[in-house]
């Protein structure tokens, strides 16, 4: 073990540690968003990343945490399996991680360093010139205060914000473009300013003062519906004024601050998607491509999806195929579903 010795006087590595606070914050934030995992993994892979190397590494300048790209890959390969359960999303990330390390560590055995240079040049550089530009567009409806926008690709981000173009919040573009701005501002006027500890400082103490609220969540204080056997009720209004909101939280996507959902007298507040589907409660997404269905897949593996565990599908470990393409057939038939191919 390796312990690297402070940089300068103790008020330097104070104040430096603030700054490195002020910019890993936000970043771990937006990189758990990324992968698709509540706000607190990215901070809790910022910080104990961080702490493990500070205690075994040997480089000052390694980058040691989270990263743009790393999270959109975890993304890329847990989405399929998660369904959509963030709790499940976050432990097969975790797994994904485990898996990662053991696979570094044997590369790191056997000097495999060498097949990174095998990687075609012009194909790293459109890698990294699309994951920009996901990243970016993944940012835009925090940018701009707009929710209920599909960030799965770069595409249905655009696509979703133009739709809500009418819903954008003011206040949230101009506290961002002022961000951003003063961040080149002393990147070129002043290099040597701590500026991302100073922005997130000013842009924290200007929310404050101003009593701004995340329009977000503000449009769901106070709603309160009743459903009884036999009727079907609609919620009219502007697309993105909190329609999907309302269903996402029916159906355990979105957690409650407060209040309760009742299904035949049973709370099902505390329960977690899987567990409200067993109660009844059934859930059709308006976003067909990025929430009800896993593109990739064939039409017998969509069918089961979040049912893939159940006894009557799979035991050990073992999926019975067979079984699980019967219920594809049966529910072609069922619904009048006219497909060429179940595979």
């Amino acid at each position: 073990m390796v312990l690297l010795p402070l940089p300068g006087p103790g008020w330097v590595v104070i104040f430096a540690g603030m700054a490195v606070w002020a910019a890993a914050v936000p970043s771990g934030l937006a990189y758990a968003g990324l992968a698709g995992l509540p706000p607190i993994v990215g901070l809790y892979a910022s910080a104990v990343a961080g702490l493990a190397y500070g205690l075994a590494g040997s480089l000052r300048q390694a980058q040691v945490g989270p990263t743009s790209t790393s999270s959109i890959l975890t993304a890329a390969a847990i989405a399929p399996m998660a369904h959509g359960d963030v709790a499940r999303a976050t432990e097969l990330a975790a797994v994904l991680a485990l898996e990662v390390a053991a696979i570094m560590l044997l590369a790191w055995a056997f000097r495999l360093g060498f097949l990174a240079d095998l990687l075609s040049q012009p194909v790293l550089v459109g890698f990294t010139a699309a994951m920009s530009l996901v990243i970016i567009a993944a940012q835009l409806p925090n940018l701009f205060g707009v929710s209920g926008v599909t960030t799965r690709t770069f595409q249905t981000t655009i696509g979703g914000l133009g739709r809500r173009v009418d819903v954008i919040d003011a206040a949230s573009v101009a506290i961002g473009v002022g961000a951003l701005v003063a961040l080149l501002a002393m990147r070129r006027l002043r290099p040597r300013w701590p500026r991302e500890l100073l922005v997130v400082g000013a842009a924290t103490l200007l929310v404050a003062v101003l009593g701004l609220q995340d329009v977000r969540t503000g449009r769901l204080q106070g709603f309160s519906l009743e459903v009884h056997a036999g009727e079907i009720v609609g919620v009219a209004g502007v697309e993105g004024n909190g329609q999907r909101e309302i269903a996402d939280a029916i159906m355990g996507l979105r957690s409650l601050d407060s209040g309760v959902i009742l299904l035949r007298g049973r709370d099902l507040a505390g329960l977690d998607p899987e567990e409200r589907r067993d109660a009844g409660v059934g859930f059709v997404p308006e976003d067909r491509h990025g929430q009800g269905l896993v593109l990739d897949m064939t039409l017998w593996e969509n069918s089961v999806l979040g049912r893939h565990d159940d006894p009557e599908f799979s035991r050990g470990g073992v999926l019975f195929i067979r079984k699980m393409k019967h219920l594809a057939e049966r529910l072609l038939v069922e619904f009048d579903v006219r497909a060429r191919s179940i595979t």
